[in-house]
């Protein structure tokens, strides 16, 4: 009986370390110095959050496969988008899969040089949407993988599709002035300038309008309520503003380096005029404005 429980007690404390390793890349690729070239950063960078969102559910192991692939791509030789056969895919969705896969590898190679972010948010987002759809768990993620692969597949289609060739014309007319191409509103709970996945969602539309019209300023504007003093809401405004900022840089594949303006209202400029002291969710907002 001494003997049996001393081997159960190792074989016991052999599983709690092995299963200690487990969830440790993640850590490590969090210590890595990103390499490489453009792409190989991007996807760094997209494949780490896959790995933390996965640790945050408590899987472990496909934490660990997603940080492999972030250090992988800090080291310079970044990963190709995961094989549909690589995975236990139910029957029923690989064709969905394969074809999807086909058509990332058409414009992977191109887009990878010339749109790196979008590139790599589009392979990153093939992964998530093969590694949910193998769990077969959660519709909703699923669905936000796969949503987020066609947004980001898309894009590159439409950034790299051949432009039709200028007409000659006798004279070159004078140049237009800059004129706004688009509006985009964000808007913020009060108090907060947290991005709500519901405007999110404004945000990359934002981001598509700016990489398929070679948009040359994009302006970002915060602004708040009068619910708390002026000064407050300034700062709350820039905040704002500059959470919108980053992650429409995050996201798009242009170079925005320059070409971006933020600029804080506070209170000031209310879209809707309210007594001081007054909640208003009109005026808790963020205005992009998209100029070619």
């Amino acid at each position: 009986m001494v003997r049996s429980t001393k081997i159960l007690t190792g074989m016991g404390l052999a599983a709690f370390v092995l299963a200690g390793c487990v969830g440790q890349q993640l850590q490590m690729a969090k210590e890595t110095t990103p390499g490489g070239g453009p792409f190989d950063k991007a996807l760094y960078a997209q494949y780490l959050r896959l790995a933390q969102m996965e640790y945050n559910e408590s899987d472990y192991t496909d934490s660990d496969t997603f940080a492999d692939r972030a250090m992988t791509s800090a080291g310079g030789t970044p990963p190709g988008p995961e094989a549909v056969d690589a995975r236990n895919i139910p029957p029923e969705h690989v064709g969905e899969l394969k074809s999807a896969l086909r058509q990332l590898n058409e414009v992977l190679d191109v887009g990878s040089v010339r749109f790196p972010k979008t590139a790599a948010k589009a392979q990153a987002a093939f992964d998530c949407w093969m590694q949910e759809q193998e769990e077969n768990l959660q519709p909703e993620d699923i669905a936000k993988c796969k949503s987020d692969f066609n947004s980001a597949l898309n894009a590159l289609k439409r950034a790299l599709a051949p432009q039709p060739k200028a007409k000659k014309k006798a004279a070159a007319p004078a140049p237009a002035p800059l004129k706004k191409y688009e509006n985009y509103t964000v808007m913020f709970d009060h108090d907060s300038a947290a991005i709500t996945n519901g405007e999110a969602k404004t945000v990359n539309k934002a981001v598509l309008s700016v990489d398929t019209t070679a948009a040359k300023t994009v302006i970002i504007s915060g602004f708040a309520d009068r619910s708390g003093n002026a000064a407050y809401n300034m700062v709350l405004s820039g905040k704002r503003a500059n959470a919108v900022a980053a992650l429409l840089d995050d996201n798009s594949s242009s170079d925005l380096g320059g070409h971006m303006q933020v600029k804080v209202y506070g209170e000031k400029n209310n879209k809707v005029l309210t007594a001081d002291g007054k909640r208003e969710p009109k005026n808790r907002r963020v205005k992009i404005e998209i100029i070619r």
